[in-house]
């Protein structure tokens, strides 16, 4: 991984290999950001996508293998017991150009991907929500 930073603005390089999760994780903690929105696009070879069906109040994955475009990560960053949680979604196409997507668990760069990421002030945080079973934004920390 490699990035560049102005200001608040950082353009951060997946490269071949590494997990989305596992690495911008890595990264959010390196950097100390607790707030922030993103946005990405490359190709991967291999994702695990989830369906959250409110009825069921867990989330359903499926794996994919194979080589699939990004055509969309876009996602959060908030804390949640004091470390940064992300919350992201992708569209993924095919070699069919047929498009599918949801909520990302985990997905493998191959060769490259590349993420979009304005750091905000202060800390947004997730609470748990009862009716939905989730951990949702929580606005009463920021500045």
């Amino acid at each position: 991984m490699e990035f560049f930073k102005h200001n608040n603005l950082y353009l951060v390089r997946l490269d071949h290999g590494e997990k989305i999760r596992t690495s911008l994780t890595k990264f959010l903690e390196q950097e100390k950001i607790f707030a922030g929105v993103f946005t990405g696009l490359g190709a991967v070879c291999q994702a695990e996508i989830a369906h959250y069906p409110l009825s069921e109040k867990k989330y359903n994955t499926k794996n994919f293998a194979g080589e699939y475009e990004v055509t969309n990560i876009t996602g959060n960053v908030s804390k949640v017991e004091d470390k940064p949680f992300i919350h992201m979604h992708i569209t993924l196409g095919d070699n069919e150009y047929r498009l599918f997507g949801g909520h990302l668990m985990e997905c493998t760069a191959s060769p490259t991907l590349e993420i979009y990421l304005t750091a905000l002030l202060g800390g947004l945080t997730r609470k748990h929500d009862e009716f939905t079973g989730l951990k949702l934004l929580s606005f009463c920390d920021l500045p």
